[in-house]
């Protein structure tokens, strides 16, 4: 019963984190497709570091578009928050409660 419900998790994890990437993908390809970068792997690579709030400085956008990175970190910070607390609530919900 127990491997049932931890594969289950795992499953929502891999969900969860196809998801985080797919969005990163989404706005990978609206910087490369505005003109923020030139090639998409340097699209890709600034949108999962802003996504994840690492935020690298080693590029940057062009000074017209530099309001992006923050907004897409404010949305990975959400996203990051709702996955946690849906990953909670899933655990809570599914696992055996083990009383001591």
């Amino acid at each position: 019963m127990l491997r049932s419900h931890v594969l289950l998790l795992f499953l929502v994890f891999t969900v969860l984190l196809t998801s985080h990437l797919t969005q990163a993908a989404f706005w990978e390809i609206a910087y490369f497709a505005i003109g923020g970068f030139t090639n998409m792997a340097t699209a890709l690579y600034y949108s999962l570091s802003s996504y994840t709030t690492v935020g690298y400085a080693d590029m940057v956008l062009p000074e017209h578009l530099l309001l992006l990175g923050p907004l897409e970190s404010a949305t990975g910070v959400l996203m990051f928050g709702w996955s946690t607390s849906y990953i909670f609530a899933f655990a809570a919900h599914t696992l055996p409660v083990q009383e001591v």
